[in-house]
């Protein structure tokens, strides 16, 4: 899940991707906040599921089984190593890339349970080691604080398979919705944002599942002119 500011009726409003295997819902709120995911998933209790996302305050109280994004991670870690180069924020950054190379390493190698349950422990380990090295720079801290708040989420996706250890697919889709607010601005009415956000939905998963947008939007609206209700 990531979501991106979008403009509707001249105020901030919020675009929300959630990404699946095979779809993609869109989701325009006045809000960006963990009610917005009450509303799209229901109540935590009844997820089922595991939700990728970057380290956003909203996803925080919202508690369901997480992965959290590395590559956003270390993107703050890059960004920060850059400011100050002389500082230790650049050894963290170095610590952590070299770890997120290893993990994306192993997992290209298709490892069984036994050795995903195995490597997690390990990683597990190595993580906390490099929390526990005496930091001096605030960027270096504040970075650590984060790591050690979502403590329990960063190695769910070396246990479960098919679990990414970062949320770029949603990125890429989000990027390409972001061409038509650049153009019209966001929207003047709440349900003009609405029928975006179906629209939007129905080309997305389309184009996910690798089929012709043209081809299944016409196919669809065929079948809603036939009077049949058709499903995506």
């Amino acid at each position: 899940c990531d979501e991106t500011g979008w403009p509707v009726n001249g105020s901030s409003w919020w675009l929300w991707a959630v990404i699946t295997a095979s779809y993609v819902f869109v989701w325009i709120d006045e809000f960006r906040s963990s009610k917005v995911l009450e509303k799209i998933f229901g109540v935590a209790e009844d997820f089922v599921g595991v939700l990728v996302s970057d380290c956003f305050s909203a996803y925080y109280p919202f508690k369901v089984v997480s992965q959290k994004c590395w590559l956003h991670l270390l993107r703050k870690a890059k960004f920060e190593a850059k400011k100050t180069p002389k500082k230790d924020i650049s050894k963290l950054y170095e610590y952590l890339h070299e770890m997120y190379n290893s993990m994306m390493e192993f997992l290209k190698r298709k490892p069984d349970k036994s050795q995903r349950i195995w490597q997690a422990i390990l990683y597990k380990q190595k993580l906390e080691r490099i929390c526990n090295i005496k930091w001096r720079s605030e960027q270096a801290i504040n970075l650590v604080k984060r790591i050690k708040k979502y403590n329990h989420q960063w190695l769910v996706g070396i246990i479960i398979p098919d679990v990414p250890l970062h949320n770029n697919d949603n990125e890429r889709h989000i990027k390409s919705l972001i061409l038509p607010r650049k153009v019209c601005g966001g929207h003047r009415t709440e349900q003009g944002a609405k029928n975006f956000a179906i629209i939007a939905s129905h080309l997305q998963t389309w184009r996910k599942r690798g089929n012709s947008q043209f081809k299944q939007l016409c196919e669809h609206l065929s079948k809603v002119y036939a009077g049949l209700t058709p499903s995506i």
